[in-house]
């Protein structure tokens, strides 16, 4: 949108210089010309306008990218201005859940399959750095590889009956 209204901008600018030439030397179509470019500048301001504004959605922040330079403000859900070059990249900050079939061994040694999930969110104010320093994709690089090692861990502790009975509770806690 931002270029669309360059470019009327500058067709809008030379329909008026050629306007007003026009009329310099007598011709009445100068005038229309003029006033086509008029419309087409207040069109451009209107095409500025509307690509500085971002909307972002409720349970939402977004993180400013400005060719690579990423800032460290946060833009919350809402009505935002920003710079029309920037690109916005968009985070839930909902709680969302991850599930996860795994075959983890017990302390017995044995393999045993565990259906586990985890509950997660993203702190608003820690957007633009998860998006510098990890990326969009955070949850298959940190979340599940973090969760996986840790059950893991914590499912070697335990019998393999403990996995299944009363006990879950225990090692759900040791878990979190």
């Amino acid at each position: 949108m931002f270029i669309l209204g360059f470019v009327v901008l500058i067709v809008s600018l030379f329909l008026i210089l050629g306007g007003t030439l026009a009329r310099r030397r007598g011709d009445i179509r100068g005038s229309n010309l003029a006033m086509i470019g008029k419309i087409g500048i207040v069109l451009a301001v209107i095409a500025f306008v509307g690509s500085s504004i971002r909307i972002i959605a409720p349970g939402e922040v977004g993180v400013i990218d400005l060719f690579g330079k990423v800032y460290d403000r946060e833009l919350r859900s809402g009505i935002n201005f920003v710079n029309p070059l920037v690109t916005l990249h968009s985070f839930s900050i909902k709680t969302r859940e991850m599930q996860e079939t795994m075959n983890v061994p017990s302390k017995e040694g044995l393999q045993v399959d565990l259906d586990v999930s985890i509950l997660y969110k993203i702190k608003p104010e820690a957007a633009s750095d998860i998006f510098q320093t990890i990326g969009t994709s955070f949850e298959n690089i940190v979340i599940l590889p973090s969760f996986r090692s840790a059950a893991r861990n914590v499912s070697v502790l335990y019998d393999a009956s403990a996995l299944y009975t009363e006990s879950r509770e225990v090692l759900a806690q040791t878990l979190f």
